[in-house]
Formats: C-alpha cells, sequence, structure tokens
C-alpha cells in the first residue's frame, strides 16, 4: 500500500515535470520489482528527465518492466529495438515486443506492427496484415493510426477502395491534431 502511495506521488512529479524529485521516489521502486516504476524510469533515462540521458539503463528498466508482462515497457522495449536505441536495431525483437503488446491491446504497438508490414520493415511486406493491425489500433482512437488506415482505403491497399472511409479516418485523426491529417484535409 505504501508503494502504491508512492508510485503515484512520483507519477504526479512527473506530470508537473519535477522529475528530480520523481527518480528519487521511482529508483527505488523500481529497484523493489514495481513495473510501473521500472518503465517510468526507463522514460526517465530515454528522453533525459532527471536523469542525464542513457538509452542503455532506459533499455535495462524497459526490460526488466517488459519481462513483468506491463504492455508499455514491451512498446517501450520495441521502440528502443525498432530505433537501435540502447540496443543493436533489430526488427525482430522489436516485432516481438510489439506483439506481446499488442495482444494486451496496446494502441501504439498496433499502430507499430501495421507499420512493420506496411513498409515491409523486418518482415515481408503485407497489405493486409497492416490493415488488421491499424485497424486494431485505430478502433481504439489512435491518431497516426487513423491517418494510415485512410491512406489504405484511399489508395486500396490492403482493403477495398473507400474514399469516404478514408475522409471519415482523416478527420478523426485531424480532430486529434495530427498534423499530417490536418494537412490532407486542408485544415490549418
Amino acid at each position: 500500500m505504501e508503494d502504491e502511495k508512492l508510485l503515484q506521488q512520483a507519477l504526479r512529479y512527473m506530470e508537473i515535470e519535477d522529475y528530480q524529485n520523481a527518480v528519487g521516489i521511482l529508483q527505488p521502486l523500481a529497484n523493489a520489482g514495481n513495473a510501473i516504476a521500472q518503465e517510468r524510469l526507463g522514460v526517465c533515462y530515454y528522453f533525459a528527465l532527471g536523469v542525464g540521458i542513457d538509452y542503455s539503463l532506459a533499455v535495462f528498466w524497459f526490460e526488466k518492466s517488459a519481462l513483468q508482462d506491463y504492455a508499455e515497457a514491451q512498446t517501450r522495449l520495441g521502440f528502443c529495438y525498432d530505433q537501435g536505441n540502447g540496443v543493436g536495431q533489430d526488427y525482430q525483437t522489436a516485432l516481438y515486443w510489439y506483439t506481446k503488446a499488442a495482444e494486451q491491446r496496446h494502441a501504439d504497438a498496433q499502430f507499430r506492427i501495421g507499420y512493420f508490414y506496411d513498409k515491409g520493415q523486418g518482415v515481408e511486406k503485407d497489405p493486409q496484415t497492416a490493415v488488421f493491425w491499424y485497424t486494431q489500433s485505430a478502433e481504439q482512437g489512435h491518431s497516426i493510426a487513423q491517418f494510415f488506415l485512410g491512406n489504405c482505403y484511399e489508395t486500396g491497399t490492403g482493403v477495398m477502395q473507400d474514399k469516404q472511409k478514408a475522409l471519415s479516418l482523416y478527420q478523426k485523426s485531424a480532430e486529434q491534431g495530427y498534423y499530417p491529417a490536418r494537412q490532407k484535409l486542408g485544415w490549418r
């Protein structure tokens, strides 16, 4: 119970951008095995929030959390492998972690799997599989997935062409502030 209160306090510190105090609370919680604290501490190292930037330590904490089946950490760890930050770039390992998170309905992980199949990044290009994953993510309100799925409907890539559906997806994405969707619609 005390750990939960401390974690909530650390998260509040992060919200108000008092990262040094957040790290001071997160570090012992992460050392004690708290998956959320581990992921948040990894974020601090990844983005230099209250500590120096250190991708290797970010990966260390993301992995500890991901191994506890925490979807947010699995997605972040996948992203590290995807980009080659703190580890060697490895699309297969990235896809593994994205898939673990996507199975828990993590919208960003679902989008990233769709992107891999859309672009043939680390997998054979498969437009239908890309549409499947974009749809999973878009249905949860992921603005970038909505935009990419809109592109699929506009061009008929992996799905029957439907310009009205494309327009609807672009509008949903634009309403959330996704700039490329706003541009596509001519919004300012």
